[in-house]
């Protein structure tokens, strides 16, 4: 999900989410993207609280996008809701699997 949120945002999002990707994102690989990430974590550490942004969001990455999404494949009791995750980006080799 984070690679495809990640693609998609710079590549085919609508124009609030190229914005988005622009002012985040920029030119920076998904590794560089992930290394900001962490040294913005390690920078919140040690009680300093994450700053709410504009829409409401106060995790790491301000963009719903990029919001866990584990609800969605969570049962209310925590039991794996789903039978088989499929790769978007290899869809005919995660067809075949079926």
């Amino acid at each position: 999900r984070f690679v495809a949120a990640f693609e998609y945002m710079r590549t085919y999002g609508n124009d609030g989410d190229r914005e988005w990707a622009s002012a985040h994102i920029g030119n920076r690989t998904i590794g560089e993207f992930v290394a900001g990430l962490e040294e913005s974590r390690n920078a919140n550490e040690g009680g300093k609280s994450k700053k709410k942004k504009k829409n409401g969001y106060d995790d790491d990455i301000d963009d719903a996008h990029f919001k866990s999404t584990t609800s969605f494949l969570f049962l209310p009791n925590g039991e794996l809701g789903v039978d088989l995750l499929l790769c978007a980006e290899r869809w005919d080799e995660s067809m075949d699997r079926l």
